[in-house]
């Protein structure tokens, strides 16, 4: 009798590399597609220490900490035969290049070759401008992402069987430093050197798991706020236009609090927590709210700064999603419509939070937790899908 072939069972972990802590998912699936629905097995968690100053260098130190730990806790029944790492701010840069080709003889169709070259010369525009920014100039792009292509002004889907004037295209990249790349690699392939290694950013998993849920016709801005820093990704008509950072996660009003009240960052936490919920004596309430009135404002203009210039370049959508692990009660104020008005001049705004449990329809099992899982758990479905 015949009873089926048996699919082959593919392990994988992913990681997310935030700015105040690493998270890693343990999963398996069938087959990669885009339809794939993971299982997930194990969520391991490594929270960083409270730190009263943290620049780039102690960023990294606590990072690779973090992902060496999380390695001693996987079990060893389990071998992913791929590894997936989400880099957050500063770990990594990011930008969109535009890329123009006249064409001598525009009766032919395009050649692939021509497509390739396109795609090339935006590569290396982007690479001599990152090496500008990088002190040693060495970096790895790990993301090479065709976002809009046009043909005498017409926008069009591909190339393929094409002929035109002029091509106009538009990437979006992402790279590295060779040292951050391979010191990253370097840590997972001393315990699993048979894995294949992947690099991506947590923003684009972020927008390739909203895009699937919201379709191509839906734009949105997401708000990703960290312990250190806040990213804001822009995505019009299912294609990722900008992602920009600014150095302010929620950190800062920690480590003011406890300043304050010359307290550990620890019972700092407690404190605020304590004023979110209104249950903190009236005499500390009173102390400390100028504080957060004051780092309140503090990071929105930081975030209007961004969003003002969205809007210099697009017509931004008023679908705005808060996610991270700094989304905190008392930030309502920041959340609100009204915050917004003089951003967004459109009606019927729609802010919500995007946490890992909007997602739950994609994964055969999980146990992802809110907002600061939300990361991961995109990081998990680019891990198994072919989306890029």
């Amino acid at each position: 009798m015949f009873f089926g072939k048996k699919s082959r069972i593919i392990r994988s972990a992913a990681f997310d590399c935030g700015s105040s802590a690493v998270r890693a998912a343990l999963f398996s699936y069938p087959r990669k597609d885009i339809f794939t629905k993971p299982d997930v097995s194990e969520i391991i968690r490594f929270p960083f220490a409270s730190a009263a100053y943290m620049d780039a260098r102690r960023l990294k130190q606590k990072t690779w900490e973090g992902i060496r730990q999380i390695i001693k806790k996987i079990p060893s029944s389990f071998q992913p035969q791929e590894i997936i790492l989400g880099f957050s701010s500063p770990f990594y840069i990011s930008k969109t290049i535009r890329a123009t080709n006249k064409r001598q003889n525009p009766q032919l169709i395009i050649t692939q070759e021509e497509s390739h070259d396109l795609m090339a010369n935006a590569r290396h525009t982007f690479e001599d401008d990152s090496k500008k920014r990088i002190i040693n100039g060495d970096i790895i792009t790990f993301t090479a992402l065709p976002l809009k292509t046009y043909i005498n002004g017409y926008q069009v889907e591909n190339l393929d069987g094409m002929a035109g004037k002029v091509i106009e295209a538009s990437f979006y990249f992402e790279a590295t430093t060779r040292e951050v790349f391979d010191g990253a690699k370097e840590l997972f392939m001393h315990q699993y050197p048979k894995a294949d290694f992947r690099v991506s950013s947590t923003a684009l998993a972020n927008f390739w798991a909203l895009r699937d849920l919201f379709g191509n016709d839906t734009g949105f801005v997401i708000i990703d706020i960290g312990g250190e820093v806040t990213e804001i990704t822009l995505a019009m008509e299912g294609v990722l236009e900008r992602v920009v950072s600014f150095p302010m996660g929620h950190m800062a009003i920690l480590r003011e609090t406890a300043a304050l009240f010359g307290i550990s960052i620890t019972d700092a936490s407690f404190i605020i927590s304590r004023y979110a919920e209104h249950t903190l004596e009236i005499g500390k309430e009173a102390k400390i709210k100028p504080l957060i009135m004051e780092f309140q404002d503090a990071w929105r203009k930081k975030l209007f700064t961004v969003l003002t210039a969205f809007t210099e370049q697009y017509d931004v959508p008023p679908h705005i999603l808060f996610t991270g692990d700094g989304v905190f009660p008392f930030h309502k104020d920041i959340f609100s419509e009204e915050a917004f008005g003089s951003i967004f001049y459109a009606k019927n705004k729609l802010m919500e939070f995007a946490s890992s449990e909007i997602l739950d329809r994609q994964f055969n099992k999980h146990s992802f937790r809110g907002t600061p899982d939300f990361g991961l758990a995109s990081l998990t479905l680019l891990g198994a899908r072919t989306i890029v």
